[in-house]
């Protein structure tokens, strides 16, 4: 089987080709840049999902395509991020069609759920995104319909927020903390259940989607999950620091962090500090469909996620930007300010 992988330099497209690797040994990348790892089984295509005829031309011999090209809400580019989520999208179900693949397995996200008022969030939870990415991941999910309809079989994953060695963003912030004990601010009180899924995971899920599926969509969780409070207390104790965690007025959280992302200084985005002091969990629907049963709950997913951080300092101070520097100082500062905390650990 002959397979390309849109995206496959990013974080979920590296794991994804290194598990396909497992059981196939035609994989092709398709990306912008290079993949990260030497490897006799990966053939690189240097492209761009927005040029139609480039799409076309890797695709094509082609029996599978995993579609993970995407602009992440987080890089700020406005209407790129249209431009790629998802007229990229329709130029790869179109070489879909014209190349006669047989299956386009579409990784989504849960942002297109945005805050969902009745959990947990299955296949009928109405979609209602919150941020510009989100609205990208609906609009390609109805040209991913379209498509269906046209007779191309068209798989959608949305997968909870992945989480996973090599992963930084939020998460990044989230270690640089525990790591130099410092305290861990959160929005709201902690009490909220919010679930994420270990690359590992979603990565299996994919490929079983790939064996087992046709033309359904998706959502994706992992193993297990508590509280937000409870699972960075289980994290600091895993780490053996001494930080502690503090709850941050959830109205003037929101009101500081929608500022800073306004003057480009926070790198968490609108869904981040609209959603992750909500409760937000999927049902076990892919469990039953695909046989899928994840290995990591959210304790052990943060655990091993922090030790890759810890083992890998050198690499990960190079990579956090400015404004996740400049972010932590602006947190720290916040707890001057009674109107920003709750004045209590939790």
């Amino acid at each position: 089987m002959k397979i390309l992988v849109t995206g496959g330099s990013g974080f979920i497209g590296t794991w994804l080709i290194r598990r396909l690797l497992n059981k196939w040994k035609d994989i092709v990348n398709f990306d912008l840049i290079n993949f990260p790892e030497r490897s006799s089984g990966i053939n690189g295509i240097r492209g761009d999902v927005r040029d139609y005829k480039q799409v076309k031309t890797a695709s094509r011999g082609m029996d599978i395509i995993f579609h993970l090209a995407a602009l992440p809400a987080k890089t700020r580019a406005g209407k790129k991020i249209i431009e790629v989520n998802v007229r990229g999208t329709e130029n790869v179900l179109r070489a879909g069609i014209e190349n006669k693949i047989k299956k386009v397995i579409y990784v989504s996200s849960s942002a297109v759920f945005g805050i969902p008022k009745k959990l947990p969030i299955n296949k009928f939870t109405p979609i209602n995104p919150i941020d510009i990415y989100g609205k990208s991941k609906a609009e390609a999910e109805m040209v991913c319909q379209n498509y269906r309809n046209k007779g191309l079989n068209v798989i959608i994953m949305r997968p909870c927020p992945v989480i996973g060695p090599e992963r930084l963003g939020v998460f990044g912030i989230l270690f640089d903390w525990i790591y130099n004990n410092r305290n861990i601010f959160i929005i709201g009180s902690g009490l909220n259940k919010l679930e994420f899924v270990h690359v590992s995971d979603f990565c299996n899920a994919c490929i079983l989607a790939l064996e087992r599926a046709n033309n359904v969509t998706f959502e994706i969780g992992g193993g297990g999950f508590s509280t937000l409070k409870e699972d960075l207390a289980s994290l600091i104790k895993h780490a053996q620091k001494s930080s502690k965690i503090i709850s941050l007025n959830k109205m003037f959280a929101r009101i500081t962090l929608f500022i800073l992302d306004f003057i480009r200084l926070s790198p968490l985005t609108r869904f981040h500090y609209l959603t992750y002091s909500e409760d937000f969990y999927c049902d076990d629907y892919a469990q039953e469909a695909l046989g899928y049963y994840p290995s990591y709950d959210n304790k052990k997913a943060l655990a091993e996620s922090y030790d890759w951080y810890v083992s890998n300092l050198d690499k990960v101070k190079n990579i956090l930007s400015s404004a996740q520097k400049n972010f932590n100082q602006m947190a720290l500062r916040m707890l001057k300010y009674p109107m920003f905390t709750n004045r209590k650990y939790l």
